[in-house]
């Protein structure tokens, strides 16, 4: 498991525009994918379910 962290450009749930989370995700995915960043959101109870919100690989910033 490798982890980045990410940079919200928009409001998703209750995570404001800006919001920096550490998104743990699979080696075999190379970074961050959107579901990665839900569950990430999700389990720091920002959203309250995958199903909640619809994000775009646009909407969020990989920092490193």
């Amino acid at each position: 498991m490798k982890a980045k962290v990410v940079k919200l450009k928009i409001k998703v749930g209750n995570a404001p525009a800006g919001h920096q989370i550490t998104v743990p995700y699979p080696d075999s995915h190379g970074y961050p994918h959107v579901d990665d960043v839900k569950k990430a959101l999700l389990e720091q109870g920002l959203i309250s379910s995958m199903g909640q919100v619809a994000l775009s690989t646009s909407q969020y910033e990989v920092l490193k």
